[in-house]
């Protein structure tokens, strides 16, 4: 019996794992989107501010 329920934790350890890296690739995913539109809007100022200082 108790080997069951070790066995039963274990799988579900194992599931809450898989779904953690799961959750770590998206948010993986979506600081790249964020910090690539970062340094777009980062150009987008730059150029902005040497058009002003012409």
């Amino acid at each position: 019996m108790l080997e069951s329920l070790i066995l039963g934790l274990d799988n579900e350890v194992s599931e809450q794992r898989i779904e953690i890296e799961k959750l770590i690739k998206k948010i993986d995913l979506i600081l790249k989107f964020l910090s690539e539109n970062l340094n777009v809007e980062e150009t987008i100022i730059e150029k902005l501010k040497e058009d002003l200082n012409r």
